[in-house]
């Protein structure tokens, strides 16, 4: 049963982590491109994909995790596991109140203004810093959750 519930957390987790590390690929291109309209337009698909999987993944990753917690010897305690929770619950918690709310206001931005307006441009310049800063969050849980210090 351990091994099974490790596999669903990892599994989770790798959705969660990949997924993101696949967003900033597809955000970076967009943006390198030199088209603002590109950019707005990859990241208008990107915040509507993330929303629908990533809170699937979130949420699958800590219930898979607080499960081997409680099936296994390891601690709430132990700083790793409660490094990687507080991390976990800081990337959701970024995702439901501001990704969330600023993507909607971005992609009806969109719909009201275009993709080239400058309010549609600094708006998306922001979830995309938020972004990059939950991929980082999500990174360095994984470096606890790995090496365990």
């Amino acid at each position: 049963m351990e091994k099974t519930i490790m596999l669903l957390h990892v599994l989770f987790a790798t959705i969660w982590l990949g997924g993101s590390i696949y967003t900033e690929s597809l955000l970076a291109g967009a943006n390198r491109s030199g088209s603002p309209k590109e950019a707005m337009r990859t990241l208008s698909a990107v915040v509507r994909t993330n929303d629908r999987l990533f809170g699937a993944a979130g949420a699958g990753t800590i219930v898979f995790g607080f499960w081997l917690v409680i099936v296994t010897t390891w601690e709430f305690e132990m700083a790793w596991v409660a490094g990687g929770l507080v991390l976990a619950l800081i990337a959701i918690a970024l995702s439901v109140a501001f990704l969330k709310p600023k993507a909607q206001t971005f992609n009806d931005l969109i719909g009201e203004r275009g993709l080239d307006d400058p309010d549609v441009l600094s708006l998306g310049k922001q979830i995309q810093m938020v972004l990059h800063a939950n991929t980082g969050i999500l990174f360095v849980a994984l470096l606890l959750m790995v090496y365990k210090p």
